[in-house]
């Protein structure tokens, strides 16, 4: 159903744009194959701070309904 709200992807797009640019800004040049790093083990590690970020919303969420008791 569509809704007045922009798409998801519009706004994912726009993310990885500006990370592509603060990246580049940090060490000096954009995320590219080849670089020496092993990124299969990069995504993994972000993967597992990912499930840390989403339990701790989860949480927050949670408790935050129990105080105004729902």
């Amino acid at each position: 159903m569509p809704t007045a709200h922009p798409a998801a992807w519009s706004l994912v797009i726009a993310d990885m744009a500006q990370r592509d640019v603060m990246g580049s800004d940090k060490y000096g040049t954009r995320l590219q194959p080849g670089n020496g790093r092993d990124s299969l083990q990069d995504a993994y590690e972000e993967a597992l701070d990912l499930a840390v970020y989403l339990r701790t919303a989860i949480y927050e969420r949670d408790l935050a309904l129990k105080k105004v008791g729902v």
